[in-house]
């Protein structure tokens, strides 16, 4: 069975079915291969701290627009 398959299947199944797939995913991709856990920010929390981010690196970032 391909991706596109399993991706179409799980497309299919009632949304709290669809929660309990993306749960599963996560936790196998929760490791980096080296084992570093891989950790992601919030909405709310990148919203909070953007504009300090933005601050502190506004050379970087405009050189990386380039």
């Amino acid at each position: 069975m391909s991706a596109a398959e399993i991706i179409e299947l799980i497309e299919k199944l009632p949304v709290a079915e669809q929660e309990q797939v993306r749960v599963y995913l996560e936790k196998k991709t929760a490791t980096a291969e080296g084992g570093r856990e891989i950790r992601y920010v919030s909405d709310e929390k990148f919203g909070e701290i953007m504009p300090k981010i933005f601050e502190q690196h506004h050379d970087l970032l405009r050189r990386l627009a380039q």
